[in-house]
């Protein structure tokens, strides 16, 4: 009997497959370095010098770890934070010794969420009374 070729599998049962794997995958290595952090004095030279695990993720998920997010506090910043940010610069950008603009033009380009963080540009709730 011949055996017939397998059904290809559509792209949620792949994307399944491929999630599954790499979950297998990280508990494999967060076991494997459990297990040299418990009993670093048995551990191989080749396994001690292991970069951490961190090192080897993409940026982008780095800077979603909780020990890394501090270094890269730059990815969360909101519109409010933005713009209270230029906003002092602005006004700090005054030239010594001549008179200061009386305007001054700010051009802000952000894709942050517009009510997180300091300098909020969102107006608070307010309650209505009929």
């Amino acid at each position: 009997a011949a055996a017939t070729p397998p059904k290809p599998l559509s792209r949620l049962e792949m994307l399944k497959q491929r999630k599954a794997e790499r979950l297998k995958k990280q508990a494999a290595q967060q076991q494997q370095q459990q297990h040299s952090v418990e009993s670093p004095s048995q551990g191989s030279a080749s396994q001690q010098q292991e970069p951490h695990i961190s090192s080897k993720l993409s940026p982008w998920m780095q800077a979603r770890q909780p020990e890394t997010a501090v270094a890269h506090r730059h990815a969360y910043r909101a519109t409010g934070e933005a713009l209270h940010t230029a906003l002092n610069l602005t006004t700090a950008s005054a030239v010594p010794g001549q008179k200061a603009a009386p305007t001054s033009r700010l051009l802000l380009f952000t894709n942050g969420c517009p009510n997180w963080g300091d300098g909020s540009v969102v107006d608070r709730p307010t309650t209505t009374t009929t």
